[in-house]
């Protein structure tokens, strides 16, 4: 909602669904949101927010790194970027001061300063960014980082997953959740897409957070749709739960859920229905908005019938196969791929199929990386491919587990962390 929505629904006496500008202007951004997720006691990121000077930022970034020893990698994120264009981070095993470095016996604090004074005079070397089409340099990332601030985050040395939930704030402040996916991230931290439903998860974590959060948004006059990103690690055999980010608008993944579900009749929430959010009727794959030279070239009328005839469409009766995503024609030279099946296996085998035509259909010469992200969808498919091999090869461990040992359990799911046993705290964090 900007300016423009608000002067249209004053002079039409209507009332506005969401934040006025000025509120959202101000919980929008990295830091804004560090506020609500600290309003609502749910367990973020170590690191710091409202960070602007790049002095401050080496100095608590260097007390952190000596802090916690446990996390192998931090990250920059400034303030007004999205979609994992504005991020940078730092491996500490890179840190020249840190190599065969005694903990027992270090001075931290020449430690630090030397830590400091390495990431500020070889700040290129230590430091990578994430997308270089947009930030060409580290040089001039820390530029745009000076000029609109951001955050620090650390990152766990075993992720396992990177579920979204998205839901509604109404007018009287009701939090309704509309649905859960996992996010499909290729390249690394850039979300391309994701599958539903979410399943690294169990339900009563993730509602229970949602709820708090969404009660800590209505209490500073937000309203309207909101996406919440979570991270789950691994820590001493234990997974933990994370919220990394909060969206006070309709994000995509809520938008295909939709589209989806009217296609679909894909269930609410997290499952079947909004009592029970660990079960889905239909599970669906949606690739993001796929961009590459040569579709501008392919013809429309020819390009669906050759698709028809091998196979890459969709069922309406069993509500199953490839469903297209078009921002108006192919000459736009983007697309979308929504494959949905009865279960996660059947889904994925349809979005495999689709990527390989699609790679057959288009013409990779004299293609730059910078032209198409379809190579990051290719090797998305590539890993959850593979991701679904091995849990095949896991549960069928765990099946000739169970035959040979009638006593045999499988290990808890439980997710730890703030207010339902999850452990940590946004409150050890140091703050600019």
């Amino acid at each position: 909602v900007g300016p423009e929505e608000l002067a249209l629904a004053s002079q039409l006496m209507l009332p506005l669904l969401g934040p006025e500008p000025t509120t959202a202007h101000t919980f929008a951004s990295k830091s804004g949101t560090k506020q609500i997720l600290e309003d609502a006691h749910v367990v973020t990121p170590v690191g710091a927010y409202d960070l602007y000077d790049e002095a401050e930022v080496m100095a608590i970034l260097a007390k952190l790194i000596t802090t916690y020893v446990e996390f192998p990698r931090w990250l920059l994120k400034v303030e007004h970027e999205f979609g994992g264009r504005g991020i940078a981070y730092l491996d500490v095993h890179r840190l020249k001061e840190l190599q065969n470095v005694d903990w027992a016996t270090v001075d931290l604090e020449a430690l630090k300063e030397a830590l400091v004074q390495e990431m500020r005079e070889f700040g290129p070397k230590r430091f990578k960014v994430v997308n270089t089409s947009v930030y060409h340099t580290w040089t001039s990332f820390l530029k745009e980082f000076r000029r609109h601030g951001g955050v620090l985050e650390a990152v766990p040395a075993e992720c396992i997953s990177s579920p979204v939930v998205n839901f509604f704030i109404h007018p009287h402040g009701q939090v309704e959740i509309l649905s859960a996916q996992e996010q499909v991230l290729s390249p690394q931290y850039c979300c391309i897409g994701g599958y539903f439903p979410e399943s690294s998860v169990p339900e009563a974590p993730l509602r229970e957070v949602v709820e708090a959060i969404g009660k800590a948004a209505y209490a500073k006059q937000i309203l309207g749709y909101c996406t919440v990103d979570f991270v789950v690690y691994r820590q001493n055999d234990q997974l933990h739960l994370w919220v990394v980010d909060l969206n006070l608008h309709q994000t995509n993944s809520a938008s295909i859920h939709s589209l989806t579900n009217l296609v679909c009749k894909v269930s609410g929430g997290f499952g079947q229905t909004h009592n029970s959010l660990t079960l889905a009727d239909r599970c669906y794959i949606y690739s993001g908005l796929i961009y590459h030279p040569g579709i501008c070239a392919i013809q429309h009328t020819a390009f669906f019938q050759l698709c028809k005839t091998k196979g890459i469409s969709f069922n309406v009766k069993e509500r199953a196969g490839t469903l297209f995503h078009l921002v108006d024609t192919l000459s736009k030279g983007c697309l979308g791929l929504i494959c949905v099946g009865q279960d996660a296996e059947e889904a994925l085998s349809h979005f495999w199929a689709a990527v390989e035509f699609l790679q057959y259909q288009l013409d990779n010469t004299n293609v730059d990386d910078s032209q198409t992200n379809f190579h990051h969808v290719a090797a998305a498919c590539r890993t959850l491919n593979q991701s679904r091999l091995l849990a095949l090869a896991n549960r069928n461990r765990r099946k000739q587990k169970a035959v040979a040992d009638p006593d045999y359990q499988e290990g808890s799911r439980s997710v730890h962390g703030e207010n339902h046993g999850l452990e940590g705290s946004h409150k050890d964090q140091p703050t600019a």
